[in-house]
């Protein structure tokens, strides 16, 4: 199926409604994911028609693929590391629990819907590539995670990423000459 045929295919949006795709989708950024990821304290850096069409083309692209064969390396807005402090923070925020909430909500049409087949990859898909969407500048968590780390407004965040915090404490104090007893 070609890419405008869909996006027009009709879906069946929580059982009573169907909907083109396109709407579907522009439904799930504008009312679900946007106001989700700001009702926890991250704003959404793109504007929602370019989020929309994001989440058009990793679901196009990856529609038939298990989530880890997926491909939505398109689009971030800056590299993003996954194992670094803000993607932890995020994923303590809004965790397992928070999305399964969301997805009881916004996953019922066929693309998202779990019992479907690849639903579940989608909303995984969907979930990790939200991180890449944030402002991480504007995004309050942001904050939190530079006062954990003891980062001042403006320093270089990537020389903090890798440093134990216990032992820069104890460098700082100078207790037991800057080492652990």
């Amino acid at each position: 199926m070609n890419w405008e045929d869909w996006l027009n295919e009709t879906v069946t949006w929580d059982l009573y409604d169907d909907i083109p795709r396109r709407t579907a989708i522009y439904r799930l950024c504008k009312m679900g994911l946007i106001p989700f990821l700001a009702s926890h304290g991250y704003v959404v850096e793109v504007p929602l028609k370019l989020l929309g069409s994001r989440i058009a083309t990793g679901l196009y692209m990856n529609r038939g693929r298990r989530s880890y064969e997926s491909n939505w390396e398109f689009g971030y807005q800056e590299a993003r590391k996954v194992d670094c402090p803000y993607k932890v923070h995020y994923d303590h925020v809004i965790d397992t629990e928070e999305w399964h909430k969301f997805w009881k909500f916004w996953g019922t049409w066929h693309d998202v819907d779990a019992e479907l087949m690849y639903g579940i990859d989608r909303q995984y898909d969907i979930q990790e590539y939200m991180w890449t969407q944030i402002s991480q500048d504007k995004s309050h968590h942001t904050r939190i995670v530079d006062e954990l780390l003891g980062i001042e407004d403006g320093e270089d965040v990537s020389e903090y990423e890798n440093r134990d915090t216990y032992l820069k404490e104890s460098a700082e104090s100078n207790e037991w000459g800057g080492r652990r007893k």
